[in-house]
């Protein structure tokens, strides 16, 4: 089932999606499935029961297709991209397979970066690794201070493209400018970026990217994608193998060794290994043809006319803001006067938006509009 796409974004999407119990206004968080998404995991359902007959279902024509799009979605040849569990599987699969899992070379990050990255090179700076963390100044990390850092020979710079914490946007084509003139390679986390804000890694000149696909690409837990740029896997030496890196097996029963494997030259003979959580799959089967349907750049358009009238609105409200100026980023983090009521009253309200300590943080969706705005703002100073 394919979009119906002469209804506008906003409320009349609503029907695309089941009754909700709360205004979901943090898609960043995650992003609720859709019905056609759940009648693809119900079909799924019924193949793995047995009932192939009246559902059919091919895992890896389906699971060809999802490359596919996903490749499309991100400007990547098909044969750039991996399967993976999860964003956080992807990276530590490009560490150790660039030789940095062992406690050798330099990397370079930001405050900015993933919390459970920060932790992966915490962790690996204990084991030796040179790991340089730049700050955050005024919410967002400067190139210059990016510049300085890559004096020092580096291996990888590894940011997040957009920044779950606050929702700022790396100018990635500065990034992978500047490291690649000094011999760097580049990874980004893309889970905040791909599906929600337009993206290109031809463009962007990326080596490395990854995401998992229960935000933005409004799929399901437990599978993700990871770009391989494919001038750069003759650089890499993977350190963990399974099947699906093997292209042709031929049985020779009588041989020493008896069988002999071909491997794949692509992002998956570098990266992929076993089992994929296919019936998640299914479902992207289904969102991503939604996505490419409607078009990142209308979804993109249509959240920037709810974020950028509320920001000023919560300017004007006395709200801190904590998201730098960029109509590209979905997501908008805020403190208001009242924080430590925020969480009880979006509740009372119905409302749903993430409330940490320091923040509140909304990123709205094709389903939202400004009715859903407007109760977000009547919950805090109502």
């Amino acid at each position: 089932m394919t979009l119906v796409v002469d209804r506008p974004l906003g409320a009349a999407r609503r029907a695309d999606f089941g009754p909700m119990a709360r205004i979901h206004l943090d898609s960043a968080y995650m992003h609720p499935m859709s019905l056609g998404a759940r009648r693809a995991l119900d079909r799924y359902a019924e193949y793995r029961m047995g009932g192939a007959a009246n559902s059919p279902h091919d895992d890896a024509t389906v699971r060809e297709s999802v490359q596919r799009m996903f490749a499309t979605l991100i400007g990547a040849s098909p044969s750039e991209i991996a399967f993976v569990p999860s964003t956080m599987a992807g990276e530590n699969a490009v560490l150790s397979a660039l030789g940095l899992s062992g406690g050798k070379g330099r990397v370079v990050t930001d405050a900015l970066h993933f919390t459970g990255s920060l932790y992966l090179y915490e962790r690996l700076a204990e084991n030796g690794l040179d790991v340089e963390v730049l700050p955050a100044r005024d919410g967002r990390v400067d190139l210059a201070d990016l510049e300085a850092a890559l004096k020092t020979p580096t291996d990888l710079v590894a940011v997040s493209l957009v920044s779950n914490y606050n929702g700022f946007r790396h100018d990635l084509d500065a990034v992978c400018d500047l490291a690649h003139r000094q011999g760097a390679l580049v990874y980004a986390d893309i889970i905040q970026a791909a599906g929600a804000t337009p993206f290109d890694v031809k463009t962007s000149g990326v080596d490395f990217c990854a995401c998992a696909t229960y935000k933005w690409l409004m799929g399901d837990f437990g599978v993700g994608f990871l770009y391989a740029r494919a001038d750069r896997l003759d650089r890499l030496d993977p350190t963990a193998f399974g099947y699906r890196q093997v292209s042709e097996m031929i049985a020779q029963p009588e041989a020493d060794p008896p069988v002999l494997w071909r491997a794949r030259p692509d992002a998956i003979g570098a990266f992929g290994m076993g089992t994929t959580a296919d019936g998640a799959v299914a479902q992207l089967h289904h969102s991503l043809d939604h996505i490419l349907t409607v078009g990142v750049e209308a979804l993109a358009r249509h959240r920037t006319s709810l974020l950028a009238p509320l920001r000023e609105r919560l300017i004007g409200l006395g709200a801190r803001i904590l998201t730098p100026d960029d109509p590209a980023t979905p997501i908008l983090a805020f403190a208001p006067p009242r924080l430590a009521e925020a969480s009880a009253r979006l509740a009372a309200a119905g409302v749903f938006a993430s409330v940490y300590e320091d923040r509140v943080r909304v990123a709205p969706t094709l389903f939202n509009d400004a009715d859903d705005i407007d109760a977000l703002v009547a919950a805090l100073w109502g």
